[in-house]
């Protein structure tokens, strides 16, 4: 798992993080990875896929890459 953190600010100060605080994720493919309310992306199978944030007006996209785990 991973933990999406988001913040506004000059010096990146302000956390927005939570959904409570108006962010919200979607991802792309959920055969890949899902994404909490609070944005937590946990590795569901190997691929690749997208994380969309999204806060007011504005949204980045996030690459994921999911790799199987190693052999032993």
């Amino acid at each position: 798992t991973r933990q999406i953190v988001t913040s506004l600010g000059v010096g990146q100060e302000t956390f927005i993080t939570e959904a409570s605080h108006g962010t919200r994720y979607v991802v792309g493919n959920s055969a890949v990875a899902t994404v909490t309310a609070d944005g937590l992306i946990r590795a569901v199978g190997p691929g690749e896929t997208t994380v969309t944030v999204i806060y007011g007006h504005g949204e980045e996209v996030i690459a994921v890459k999911v790799e199987p785990p190693p052999s032993p």
